[in-house]
């Protein structure tokens, strides 16, 4: 979108009233991969995407509500006031004629936001949205393609590291990629992330900041990731996410 002119985006958008909305964050996420990768793979799934689809792409909002990390490089806004960003960027876009969005989230502090005003949307303007987060989706894309058993697509695991290895490889240092599972303090719990851990066989919401957990801000093994790999994800799902936004 910022690329393109204001006639261009009339035309579009009368071909097409539907928007995606890519929503990334400005992070920390360990020694090897850039502070700006969720946002990095956001924006790249959504221009892909709006390509195939032929819609319209907001720019991608890379900042977000991060309660859980302190470290360097990361920056964060309260959730209000992401809610409130998302809902005007929206509004925005819907006062131009847009009637459809799809809000592509690489970034988990964006969920409840962007399930907040995607139901203000609705039941105020009656536009048809839907929201996907990568990282959610990405264990039933990636059978077969990643090695890890456990965590492939934790916080700069291997399936996040693939996907930035395939979209700005410039920018991951290998060389600096370690292992780190995450450990909760509490022994009876086995820990799956900062908000979620395993008890007695079923997965339950249990809030830990990420300094509790790990120390690296790894959730997982990056050392098996691949740009090839990367490139095998970015195509399954980006044509699964296509036909998400042909059928809103």
């Amino acid at each position: 979108m910022p690329e393109m002119t204001k006639s261009e985006i009339e035309i579009l958008i009368a071909n097409n009233p539907t928007v995606i909305l890519p929503l990334g964050a400005t992070e920390s996420y360990g020694n090897h991969l850039p502070t700006g990768t969720e946002a990095f793979i956001a924006e790249g799934f959504a221009r892909r995407v709006g390509e195939n689809a032929k819609v319209l792409v907001a720019p991608v909002l890379n900042f977000s509500w991060v309660d859980w990390l302190t470290d360097s490089g990361t920056i964060k806004f309260t959730q209000q006031t992401i809610i409130d960003i998302i809902e005007q960027i929206s509004l925005s876009l819907v006062k131009q004629g847009i009637k459809k969005v799809l809000f592509l989230n690489a970034h988990f502090g964006h969920v409840s936001a962007s399930h907040v005003v995607a139901r203000g949307l609705h039941k105020n303007y009656g536009i048809r949205c839907a929201s996907v987060e990568v990282y959610g989706m990405g264990p039933s894309f990636s059978e077969g393609i990643l090695e890890s058993n456990s965590g492939a697509w934790g916080h700069g695991s291997e399936g996040p590291t693939s996907l930035v290895l395939a979209l700005r490889p410039e920018l991951v240092d290998m060389d600096q990629a370690r292992p780190d599972f995450p450990v909760s303090k509490n022994e009876k719990f086995k820990c799956i992330s900062s908000n979620t851990i395993e008890f007695e066989g079923y997965r339950i919401n249990y809030y830990q900041h990420f300094d509790e957990i790990t120390k690296t801000g790894i959730t997982g093994d990056p050392t098996s990731a691949t740009k090839e790999k990367g490139e095998k994800l970015i195509e399954k799902m980006t044509n699964y996410l296509t036909k998400v936004v042909l059928a809103l």
